[in-house]
């Protein structure tokens, strides 16, 4: 652990757990509450008085009550031992964490008053922020993510994306999916942007690049910059008045052009990259060499990694890899397999050897992980 034990548990009960006893609060309270914890949000486009207005709304969902009792239920044994003077282990209050963020994002399903939220979040390897984000099919809103440092993994029912550094990536309201850091870099930062939206255009739809039912493009060094810009602006817009919504949109439908005009740059091989990462999906279970892929893309071995490489920013292998974690994720989640089933699945016939992998990459072994998630569901 890379951090303080005493800020983890200070973390945890101030704002974490304290949170879920928002409605106790006086004015001053919420006012106090904001002041002290404000460095600890993710949310950049709110200022106290939308905080203040946001957390009463959400506060009023009429999910709330079963989400508090849920997390209360969960954890007030070892928030008692805090309040005692004790410590919780960092495993455990990393567990809480994701559960409490999850419980909140998927079950009560908030974007008050048709708002645009923007912000920025961490992954840091060994730190309370680096957990899996489990994202529900229940969300009313889009998400626009544009990956700032590091590499983010993407993973949906029957696909995976690798999202290096200067990448866009469009995720819609229907999609339900994991994202999280890659283990080839110990930090991942993420800026992103939640807004409501009728219909993605129709000429953004056909033009920009998807995997699954997610949109996404690299964007160019210049292009990088402007969208850091208009990501800054629409953050400065947000802070507390919400009538600044018509120029946040007009800054978030510049933000879709230059997305547009980077993804009619893109070259052919693209279409090889998709390819070669569709046979690696339905072959996960057999050990591909680079030789086997590259065949399907008619290149040579050489010539395919050096592309695969500069365009998705790991090996072929290594994106395969991180694709049976994934994989092995969504079957954790959604099936009944056994830990053996799954393992033998994405092409591990050691249990022991898969159950060590997955450990060491998500920080929960596989029946952790397959525990937490039928908590948040």
């Amino acid at each position: 652990m890379s951090v303080n034990q005493r800020d983890v548990n200070k973390l945890c009960h101030d704002f974490y757990y304290r949170w879920l006893l928002w409605e106790e609060f006086s004015d001053q309270e919420k006012s106090d509450f904001w002041r002290t914890n404000k460095h600890l949000m993710e949310c950049g486009s709110l200022g106290e008085e939308r905080y203040i207005h946001h957390t009463n709304a959400v506060q009023g969902n009429a999910n709330i009550n079963a989400v508090k009792e849920s997390l209360l239920k969960s954890w007030n044994v070892d928030f008692a031992r805090l309040n005692s003077g004790h410590s919780v282990a960092f495993e455990q209050l990393k567990a809480f964490r994701a559960q409490s963020q999850e419980q909140i994002k998927n079950r009560l399903n908030y974007l008050p008053c048709n708002w645009i939220y923007s912000g920025t979040t961490r992954a840091i390897q060994g730190e309370l922020n680096d957990a899996p984000v489990t994202k529900a099919a229940v969300s009313i809103q889009w998400d626009l993510h544009y990956i700032v440092e590091g590499t983010g993994v993407y993973c949906g029912k029957n696909y995976q994306l690798e999202a290096p550094a200067g990448s866009l990536v469009l995720i819609p309201p229907s999609e339900s999916l994991s994202y999280f850091r890659s283990p080839n870099t110990p930090r991942w930062t993420h800026r992103w942007v939640a807004f409501q939206l009728n219909k993605l255009p129709s000429e953004l739809n056909s033009a920009i690049p998807n995997t699954g039912a997610l949109k996404h493009v690299l964007l160019g060094q210049q292009a990088r910059s402007a969208v850091n810009a208009i990501l800054d602006d629409i953050n400065r817009l947000g802070k507390n008045d919400s009538s600044n919504e018509d120029q946040q949109r007009q800054l978030l439908d510049d933000l879709f052009r230059l997305a547009l005009m980077e993804a009619r740059d893109e070259t052919n091989l693209d279409g090889k990259l998709v390819q070669a990462c569709q046979y690696i999906g339905a072959n996960l279970a057999q050990n591909l060499s680079v030789n086997d892929i590259a065949s399907v893309c008619n290149l040579s071995a050489t010539r395919f990694s050096h592309i695969f490489k500069d365009k998705l920013g790991v090996s072929p292998i290594m994106w395969r890899n991180e694709y049976r974690l994934a994989k092995a994720c969504s079957l954790l989640s959604q099936s009944q397999l056994t830990i053996g089933e799954v393992a033998q699945a994405i092409g591990y016939d050691d249990q022991m050897y898969f159950s060590k992998l997955f450990k060491k990459r998500l920080g929960y072994s596989p029946s952790g992980y397959r525990a937490i998630q039928c908590n948040l569901f």
